[in-house]
């Protein structure tokens, strides 16, 4: 008889251990619910790629465009390259030129063209039933006054290391919606410096980092609009972190080439969406990863961008400390 009760109690412990231990693991694998995403397949869609601008010295380009299609969510091969269109250039009702294709660089180039005036163009591309058609407004040209660059203008001490700057000074129009965007180059590798400024036309920009984003990279490029200096003359400065160590308070020799755009709003909205979006997909100690968005385009029923800008580019060599004022 003891040996029967003996036997019970023993089966109950082992009972209570077993709900006690499989309990927590029927909570956990007992929630799970298996969900099935049904993804539609999209047809494929029509990606462009056309910045524009007159041929322009010292770095004169033909124009190009680039053409392929879109793919599914899950495809894993590369966007299909289309080398098969006919594409035209229309200012306003007269045809400037057709494209022709390049094997070389998978690109559509429209060569012989020297000069464009400012106005309304058109592209048009026929790829099998399909005809594409997206507008954009070259605007004029607005000229600088005058460069001023400080190559060695003083140090970050968070990093140690020093920053060159170089001021663009010219008259904005007024009475007129105007568009522009600076970046800076090294001739070596055609890479861009990353850059900053206290402007408030600029540091207003959407895409512009704040303070509190402690990780995020300066921007490459500052376009901004002529909200709050319509009509004024106008001195921006701009800062770079130099690329090497002054050697005894002396900067060693090396080129920069200066670019300033007077672009279309169309290009203005598409840059500033690249920009923001590069923020958006990088996370931040503080506030995480930014939501999703969409890069703006003006292809319709596609996607892409079709837009003109006009440019000044200026290779400058800095030998020395010594400041430069380059006058246009």
């Amino acid at each position: 008889m003891m040996l029967n009760q003996l036997s019970l109690s023993c089966s109950q412990k082992i009972n209570f251990l077993f709900i006690a231990l499989g309990l927590p693991i029927l909570f956990f694998t007992g929630c799970q619910k298996e969900v099935i995403i049904s993804i539609p397949n999209q047809e494929p869609r029509y990606v462009v790629n056309c910045l524009f601008q007159p041929f322009t010295v010292p770095y004169p380009e033909n124009i190009s465009l680039s053409l392929s299609q879109t793919i599914g969510f899950l495809d894993s091969l590369s966007f299909p390259i289309i080398d098969d269109a006919d594409i035209q250039l229309f200012y306003e009702d007269s045809v400037v030129g057709d494209f022709g294709y390049s094997v070389k660089n998978n690109l559509y180039y429209l060569e012989g063209i020297h000069h464009l005036n400012p106005g309304v163009y058109r592209i048009e591309i026929a790829h099998e039933d399909e005809i594409i058609i997206a507008n954009d407004f070259l605007p004029n040209k607005v000229n600088l006054d005058k460069i001023t660059i400080n190559p060695l203008a003083g140090y970050n001490y968070e990093d140690g290391r020093a920053f060159a700057r170089v001021t663009f000074t010219f008259k904005e129009p007024e009475k007129q919606d105007n568009y522009y965007e600076i970046f800076i180059s090294h001739t070596k590798d055609s890479s861009f410096y990353k850059l900053t400024t206290d402007y408030p036309s600029i540091i207003t920009e959407s895409y512009y980092p704040s303070v509190m984003n402690i990780e995020g990279d300066n921007p490459e490029s500052l376009p901004f609009n002529d909200i709050g200096i319509n009509g004024q003359d106008v001195s921006i400065p701009v800062e770079y972190l130099l690329p090497f160590a002054p050697i005894n308070g002396i900067i060693e020799p090396h080129v920069i080439i200066v670019h300033f755009r007077t672009i279309s709003r169309n290009y203005y909205l598409y840059k500033t969406s690249i920009i923001r979006q590069n923020y958006n997909n990088e996370a931040d100690i503080i506030y995480g990863q930014g939501e999703p968005m969409n890069v703006y385009g003006n292809i319709p029923g596609n996607f892409g961008i079709f837009a003109g800008y006009q440019s000044v580019d200026v290779a400058f060599i800095i030998n020395n400390n010594e400041i430069i004022e380059y006058e246009f």
